[in-house]
């Protein structure tokens, strides 16, 4: 069972611009331990600009975020991650294309060869395409969704409490997106950590979230438990 009622993130009020251009309007959200919610929605409705604000990497006009309870507003991207955010984007972001695929893991693990092979080996299960038979290989001759599983796999490495993905299964072949979200929150329920997921593949993000929200010009027009998520009939109103 997992603890709504604990907020490992919680973003209140979140007003974000682009210049003159509003694009975030006083967004609330919030992310309990071990729970993965999806946010869905249209290009331009917001969605990466607010994983970019809560991630740091984008400072927000107006509203509060909270890590564990901590005050963030005004903290660094690099304070965020080390109170245990970890941010994925779409573009295969946060990994090194000179260093093979074990050296970007080997980075972040602080116990070194001994805590490297068990993350890689952890690591493998999820991702076999890549990490089984490559792991030697340098990340700049892997194809766009196979560093995209590395920079995933870099991110649950650092042992998050809190993960964030925009679009993890661009690249990547349907079943290959199902096993991914799917060992992705069983780690994050094992880690106890939070994950917030934006995905266009909105069966393979049903599949694994607790709740679901959908964003539209800026503001969250629907929350719900996922098992309540309107059907795809109904769903089409809110976008």
């Amino acid at each position: 069972m997992i603890a709504t009622d604990q907020k490992m993130l919680s973003a209140d009020g979140i007003v974000v611009s682009y210049g003159p251009r509003p694009v975030l309007h006083g967004v609330d959200l919030s992310l309990a331990p071990g729970e993965t919610v999806a946010l869905f929605g249209h290009n331009g409705a917001g969605k990466t600009t607010l994983l970019r604000t809560l991630a740091g990497l984008k400072s927000s006009d107006l509203g509060t975020l909270r890590i564990s309870g901590k005050d963030v507003s005004r903290e660094s991207a690099s304070s965020r991650a080390r109170l245990g955010l970890a941010f994925v984007p779409d573009s295969a972001g946060g990994v090194f294309g000179s260093l093979t695929v074990a050296e970007n893991i080997g980075i972040v693990c602080s116990d070194k060869q001994a805590r490297e092979n068990e993350t890689l080996d952890l690591l493998t299960d999820m991702f076999p395409v890549v990490l089984k038979d490559k792991r030697r290989q340098l990340v700049s001759r892997l194809s766009g969704g196979q560093r995209q599983m590395v920079a995933l796999a870099v991110a649950i490495a650092r042992e998050p409490k809190i993960l964030m993905l925009d679009e993890p299964s661009l690249g990547l072949a349907p079943v290959v997106v199902e096993q991914m979200l799917a060992a992705v929150r069983q780690i994050a329920r094992q880690l106890g950590a939070a994950v917030l997921l934006v995905e266009q593949d909105m069966p393979a993000a049903l599949a694994v979230a607790d709740r679901v929200h959908i964003i539209k010009q800026g503001n969250i027009v629907l929350g719900s438990p996922a098992s309540e998520f309107p059907s795809a009939d109904d769903l089409w109103k809110y976008f």
